[in-house]
């Protein structure tokens, strides 16, 4: 790498804010226009609930673009972490918060019933105070055998689906199933990664993999569609009725089938070293995410009431079209001009400004 690095072996990060990486910037900025189609999907499967290509969008999607999300802020959260900065990690919970509140007036403006909770959560916002909670709990974990915390975290993730007590409250249910992605990404060194995915040989089986997962679910979507639910993180086992003594094989499967897609999309995603628009919009994809929920729940699903108009919109040969629009919203919320007010959180919140 031609970049200048830190000394720091288990910290692979730049001394200097530039240059940067553009495949990784390139790689959010893919995820978080996942995350914006996802909901999209969701909003439409609640209209239409046997559209089978939504179903399979939504699947595809679903398998490995949060724990990818997610691996991605622990392969990048070394220096706050070893650093013990909580102050940076503080202001995922203020994102958190604003999240909650620009809902709630959304909420409000679409005349729905209007709730609040303060420790709860159900939505979007719980994965801003996760990375927040991952944070400030891995500085501890860190001192100990990495291993050994790696496994005990996976094996406290497969099994909490049992106790259906464990839910919404402090995003409890998300936090500990998705937690293992963060720890990894936190141990692993950002060289050896990009080393491993740029080699020819993992490209060639990315590509394979990829397709024959696609494949499989285009086939299979109706066979398969009933363990959606446990994708999310958020539900228990008992979701799946009367297969959810075979939960934790499930989320196993689940997490082994994540790694792979994930890598898979790692490895694929490209440079683009002459094309900086998507690395660009990828510095900025906190924002969309706080941003994006809102322009989806009031315009798309609101202003345009879905079942009146969904089904002349985008009539069942033409859904294709949910990826521009997808597309068109993430773009919307990435621009610079909506930075202003996240820049000012974090000159509050962090001692000097850091890339999040």
């Amino acid at each position: 790498m031609e970049k200048e690095l830190s000394k720091d072996t288990n910290s692979i990060e730049y001394v200097n804010e530039k240059p940067r990486i553009q495949k990784w910037d390139n790689l959010k900025f893919f995820l978080i226009f996942l995350v914006v189609l996802g909901h999209i999907l969701e909003g439409y499967l609640n209209v239409d609930t046997e559209s089978l290509m939504i179903k399979r969008m939504r699947f595809f999607i679903y398998t490995f673009h949060m724990p990818l999300f997610i691996f991605l802020s622990g392969l990048f959260s070394k220096k706050n972490i070893n650093n013990k900065r909580y102050s940076n990690m503080f202001y995922y919970l203020v994102i958190f918060y604003l999240i909650k509140g620009i809902m709630f007036v959304s909420n409000a403006l679409m005349n729905r019933e209007l709730s609040f909770s303060l420790l709860s959560e159900d939505g979007i916002a719980w994965y801003a105070l996760a990375l927040c909670i991952f944070g400030i709990i891995t500085i501890p974990l860190s001192k100990l055998n990495k291993n050994f915390v790696f496994l005990c975290s996976l094996a406290l993730a497969c099994v909490v689906g049992y106790d259906a007590k464990v839910g919404d409250y402090l995003c409890l249910s998300r936090l500990i199933v998705f937690y293992p992605f963060f720890f990894l990404g936190y141990c692993l060194d950002l060289k050896k990664v990009n080393d491993f995915i740029s080699k020819k040989v993992v490209k060639v089986l990315a590509v394979i993999c990829i397709l024959l997962f696609a494949i499989f679910v285009y086939i299979k979507i109706e066979d398969i569609y009933w363990v959606s639910p446990i994708l999310s993180g958020r539900n228990s086992f008992s979701t799946l009725e009367e297969y959810r003594k075979f939960g934790v094989f499930l989320r196993i499967a689940n997490y082994i089938i994540a790694t792979i897609m994930g890598a898979s999309v790692m490895a694929l995603i490209p440079s683009f070293k002459k094309i900086k628009i998507f690395s660009n919009f990828g510095r900025r994809t906190l924002q969309t995410y706080v941003l994006h929920e809102p322009i989806v729940m009031i315009f798309f699903f609101g202003v345009v009431n879905p079942n009146i108009y969904l089904p002349k919109i985008l009539p069942i040969h033409s859904r294709i079209l949910i990826i521009p629009i997808a597309l068109t919203i993430t773009m919307f919320c990435s621009l610079k001009i909506w930075e202003k007010p996240f820049d000012i959180l974090k000159k509050y919140c962090m001692p000097k400004k850091e890339e999040i």
